[in-house]
């Protein structure tokens, strides 16, 4: 992966220096990097496609792959929103789906965390608060 990018890269500069259109290539380099480990590398990814989709309209490949990059950064309800405009034009589109099966299923994982993290709170409060309440009684 790190070729293609190295080569799409090389490919915008050339077609800069030419005056030429370089959507395409920052969408191949968009798609490329929302797919890295590196979070530096998919913020810089959804930033092209996002670039993208909003100047030039909501296609099937900038939402799904905004969508992915957004997944990937945790940003869930902005991932959801893309993948129910994509969804909506088109109902059977088995990528879509399935990334938004991943994307509740991380919702649901981390809501379930979220309630672990605020009932262990709560409980430790309620334990100091019961242990500072006997000393108080002493």
């Amino acid at each position: 992966i790190m070729e293609d990018i190295v080569k799409i890269r090389n490919s915008i500069q050339i077609k800069q220096r030419n005056n030429s259109n370089i959507d395409e290539e920052l969408f191949q380099l968009g798609m490329f990097l929302v797919q890295s480990n590196k979070q530096h590398e998919v913020k810089e990814g959804v930033g092209y496609l996002k670039d993208l989709y909003f100047r030039l309209g909501a296609q099937r490949e900038y939402e799904y792959f905004l969508a992915s990059g957004y997944f990937a950064l945790g940003r869930y309800v902005e991932a959801l929103k893309l993948l129910d405009n994509l969804l909506k034009r088109e109902p059977n589109n088995y990528q879509a789906k399935n990334l938004r099966g991943r994307v509740e299923e991380r919702l649901k994982e981390d809501d379930l965390t979220g309630m672990a993290i605020v009932a262990g709170m709560v409980v430790a409060g309620a334990t100091v608060g019961l242990a500072l309440a006997r000393l108080l009684k002493k």
